[in-house]
């Protein structure tokens, strides 16, 4: 930033307008700062304010000119060392992705029930015993596969996997219409946090990777990321599986760094490790 104790700033020769504060989706906060005068200390100013300045415009004839310098950040600050460059926003989005339809929640909520809520036939007909739910899926699927091998009408399957009651059958055979319908996968919504910070060139702040592509518990994100208390939304519980971060420069010469979670469902938990507290 220019000298201001430079006599040129006194308002005797060059007088200085009130800043002005600008913002544009493409460059971000910008100020802009103008000085009218004699042409002669006004063309002897650019060297003072040009430094870090990304627009510089002289107007004007002899003898008066009329000086307008544009900074890529706010008034006051130095664009390449100072901390308070930083621009931090979270934001909890959404993201659609397509999920196989053995993933399905209604199916989920089967196998994954307790106590279960199906019976697996090992005896005698008429003389189910339960089992665990890992014996059942293995039974559900080699049973689809036979079906898919030669097929029959949904209504007519006798699910080797079933309650008393018909409920859970009444979910397999959704399964298995869907399966004869060439309907493999569903839609499904998951949660995205995002946190974006927008940085000087000279910043501190970096990307970080570590525990990439490893799952964080809603409280260990909390504590790990320093999330602000102040964020209008309810975090939700997770599992949060930590994403590779980005790193893009700016037209303004910043640099915006993106780092997202997303939450977790399905069999996402069974590929990826948890983060640990050692981890932290």
């Amino acid at each position: 930033m220019p000298d201001e104790t430079n006599p040129i700033f006194t308002g005797q020769v060059v007088t200085e307008l009130q800043a002005q504060l600008r913002f544009s989706p493409q460059q971000g906060w910008q100020t802009v700062r103008t000085w009218r005068g004699k042409r002669e200390a006004v063309e002897a100013l650019v060297a003072q304010v040009a430094f870090g300045a990304i627009g510089v415009e002289l107007h004007g004839d002899a003898p008066y000119a009329e000086l307008a310098v544009t900074y890529g950040f706010l008034f006051g600050q130095d664009p390449a060392n100072d901390p308070t460059q930083i621009q931090s926003l979270w934001s909890l989005a959404a993201n659609v992705v397509q999920k196989p339809l053995m993933e399905h929640p209604s199916l989920v909520e089967v196998f994954n029930s307790s106590p279960p809520k199906y019976q697996l036939v090992t005896g005698a007909p008429g003389a189910p015993s339960a089992v665990s739910q890992g014996a059942a899926l293995v039974q559900f699927n080699a049973q689809i596969q036979r079906l898919q091998e030669t097929p029959q009408a949904p209504e007519t399957v006798v699910w080797d996997v079933y309650d008393l009651s018909g409920a859970v059958a009444g979910v397999f055979r959704f399964y298995y219409t869907a399966l004869l319908n060439n309907v493999t996968t569903f839609v499904w919504s998951q949660f995205v946090l995002r946190h974006v910070n927008v940085v000087a060139p000279g910043s501190s702040v970096k990307p970080s990777y570590k525990n990439v592509l490893k799952f964080y518990t809603a409280e260990q994100l909390k504590a790990a990321e320093r999330i602000p208390a102040t964020i209008q939304f309810e975090l939700p519980v997770g599992p949060w599986l930590k994403q590779t971060p980005t790193l893009e420069q700016l037209p303004s010469g910043k640099f915006q760094i993106t780092q997202e979670w997303w939450s977790a469902a399905g069999n996402d938990q069974l590929i990826y490790p948890p983060v640990t507290n050692a981890d932290l």
